[in-house]
């Protein structure tokens, strides 16, 4: 009788573990479902500078539709450089970590038009990861806030240089707050050596990493250490 007893309360848990894990991935496809019921974008400004070093406005939209993960990136439709399409990979991973949605599912366009070829490396970054994050959200982001950074695994943003120049032309353009990574103020100009990892391969630029004194520029301006630092800014209502 013992054995019996114990065998239906060993068939009952099983049933009731199936049960809920049906309950769980259904909850979870039907999140996904939601979403992904209809494409949608956002579009925000993106900062940076020219091959004359000059400060440069553009405009990134991102686009979330359904797909199978892939992650794509074009300036003023042309295809993007390595670096450009590192970062946006990296960026999605960061958006969904963040905001704890599989990307399976889900296709995202990164399209930046502008004057001028202005992403070449990673700064824009941090705008792919805030874009993607408020689309996911289903969030109005502020569009008043730029932002300027590289985006890392761990969701931390890292320094970059020509935040001058970056500055210049977020004031000139109207922008009522720009973000830039912690380290970035200061007044010195130090060299550093960036590098990517791919397989086997290293991909390494020498860059400038400007510190900026933000009381010359004339737009408030904030140091972020990381993504949720972003996202605090741009979904602050004191900041719409």
């Amino acid at each position: 009788m013992k054995k019996a007893f114990y065998l239906i309360i060993v068939i009952l848990v099983l049933i009731g573990g199936i049960f809920i894990g049906i309950y769980i991935n259904k909850n979870v496809s039907n999140k996904n479902m939601n979403l992904l019921s209809e494409e949608k974008e956002i579009t925000i400004p993106v900062v940076g500078v020219n091959d004359k070093n000059q400060g440069i406005l553009g405009k990134l939209t991102t686009t979330i539709r359904p797909g199978t993960g892939l992650v794509l990136v074009n300036i003023n439709n042309l295809l993007a450089g390595y670096d450009t399409q590192y970062s946006a990979r990296t960026a999605a991973h960061v958006a969904a970590n963040y905001t704890k949605i599989s990307l399976d599912n889900i296709d995202i366009i990164y399209s930046i038009k502008t004057e001028a070829q202005i992403v070449a490396g990673t700064s824009a970054g941090s705008a792919f990861a805030a874009s993607t994050i408020a689309l996911l959200e289903n969030k109005r982001i502020n569009e008043s806030i730029a932002i300027t950074g590289a985006i890392n695994e761990d969701s931390t943003i890292s320094e970059i240089g020509a935040v001058a120049e970056k500055a210049a032309v977020a004031k000139k353009s109207g922008m009522k707050l720009f973000l830039i990574p912690k380290g970035n103020l200061g007044g010195i100009v130090e060299k550093e050596k960036s590098c990517i990892k791919e397989g086997k391969m290293e991909y390494c630029e020498l860059q400038y990493a400007e510190k900026l004194n933000k009381s010359e520029y004339g737009i408030p301006i904030e140091e972020i250490s990381n993504i949720k630092d972003a996202m605090e800014y741009f979904y602050n209502e004191k900041t719409q």
